[in-house]
This record gives C-alpha cells, structure tokens and sequence, in this order.
C-alpha cells in the first residue's frame, strides 16, 4: 500500500518549504475580526510554529530523534535561494539546535480549567519574514529538485518527500506546472513526491479547497497550481478527518487557492504531520 512506510530513524521523512517572498508579500491577509497580519509574516509563523511543534513530537526525554529532515527554498527578486539556516535539507536535531534567535511573546495558552491565559512563551524562531521583487517560482522547484532527488535515492524506504509551495501569485519566469510534475518524479518505493499548494488570499471571495479536478479553472497560473499539486494519499485525508473535520474526497488534489492564514496552518498540518502520525 503506498504511503505507509513507518517514519523513524533509519527511514526519516522529509519536508520541504518553497516560500514566496516577492514584494506582494508585504500585501495584509484580510482576517475578519483579527487585525490585518502581512502574508510573509504569517506565513513565517506558522512555519516556525510548525517546526517547534514536529520537534517536540520527536522528543524522547532531552533528545531530539531524527524522524523528519527539513528544508526551505526562498524565491523573490530573480532568483531562488537557500535561506540562512537550511543551506541543504537538515536533521532535525540540527534544525533543533540552531535557531536564527527566539523571541519572547505573549500568548494565549490553557490554563488547565477549560479557559485560557496570557502568558510569555519562548518562540524560536528559525525563518524570519522577507519580501521583495518578482516571483521566479520555476527556479525555486529547480532548487527544490536538486535537494529532493539525492535525497529519495538515498532514502528509498522512507515515506515520499513532502513539498509545500507557498506562494500569493503567478511565477513570473515561466509555467512552473513541469517543475512540479518533475518534483514528483522524485520518489521513494513507497510513492511519487507529494506536491502541495497553497495560493494566498487576495482578500476576495472564499477559498477552494482540496479541488479534485483542473477541468474548471482556465489555462493559466491557477490552472497550474491544481494540476500540478498531488492527489491527497488516504493518511493525510484521515488526518484532515480526525483533526479538522475536513471531509476530503477521495482524488482530491492537495491545493488550496485564496487561502488565508488559518487554511495556511491546517494544511500544513495535514500534509507535515500525517507523516509523523
């Protein structure tokens, strides 16, 4: 059955963050009764949020077990980049032990009596928002490709690498549809590469959500964003079930277009954590 392979120390997963940071990114997600937050810095939250979480799920007293490698592509300007911190894909314990800095912020955590308190929390942080430029996205899966492919060879028992793209518009070096169909290429004996992604809010209308068919959006960059993301594998979409009450139907592709920051941070969820499930 594909998409089964146990996750542990001799067979890691592998997650990958391809982040925009072209100057649109600056532009605020519209969030109804939350003040406006710039797109590049929820998103940078919801990853170092993310990466502090999967740590902590890899935690055996003080010790980091290397179940996930991690790694993120940058694209903005004309080209694509390894960002400080992640000059290749990384160990987690590596990851855990070599933070940019960790602030202090004050945030709501239970309180252990059904309520919530303010309280300062440590919040490490290890990708730090930036935006400028263009949007050279076919690059960025170029980079991505060349971390993945000796990766999978490397790790062909292990689950399929994971890749997140996370953009707010159209590449603007060419149709990024063939990079992310040559990403999925990259595999393991347990199945293609999965692609996943994730378009950000405009401000307008709602999002569309895990669509399980191109056939309705026009030819262009939205059309490519669908057609090149994967078919969600049974694990994730139980994941999206159990934790989110997301029903996902079966042959549904994993993207999701105008998505604001919550729609961010459960599909990250699904897609990260399934795996580490």
């Amino acid at each position: 059955m594909p998409y089964s392979a146990e996750i542990s120390r001799a067979n890691p997963a592998c997650i990958l963050f391809l982040l925009d940071q072209s100057g649109s990114m600056n532009e605020q997600f519209a969030l109804p009764g939350d003040p406006p937050i710039p797109k590049a810095k929820g998103v940078a939250d919801a990853i170092n949020r993310l990466i502090a979480e999967l740590i902590l799920t890899c935690m055996e007293g003080e010790t980091v077990l290397d179940r996930i490698h991690l790694g993120v592509v940058t694209y903005g300007g004309d080209q694509a980049s390894l960002p400080q911190g992640f000059p290749m894909l990384r160990a987690l314990s590596e990851v855990a032990a070599n933070p940019l800095r960790i602030e202090t912020r004050t945030m709501e955590v239970y309180d252990g009596a059904g309520g919530t308190v303010r309280k300062e929390t440590r919040f490490p942080l290890w990708f730090e928002p930036q935006a400028s430029g263009a949007t050279p996205m076919c690059h960025a899966l170029a980079m991505a490709r060349s971390l993945i492919e000796p990766w999978s060879a490397s790790h062909p028992d292990s689950f399929p690498p994971v890749i997140f793209n996370i953009t707010d518009g159209a590449a603007t070096d060419g149709d990024p549809l063939q990079g992310m169909k040559s990403l999925q290429a990259c595999g393991t004996q347990d199945g293609q590469a999965l692609s996943i992604n994730i378009l950000l809010a405009d401000g307008r209308g709602g999002a569309t959500i895990f669509p399980t068919s191109a056939g309705n959006f026009p030819e262009g960059p939205l059309r490519s964003l669908v057609e090149g993301a994967s078919v969600l594998p049974e694990v994730m979409r139980r994941r999206a079930a159990s934790r989110h009450e997301i029903d996902i139907p079966e042959g549904a592709r994993g993207v999701v277009l105008n998505a604001h920051l919550v729609d961010v941070v459960k599909l990250l969820d699904i897609g990260s954590r399934a795996v580490n499930a």
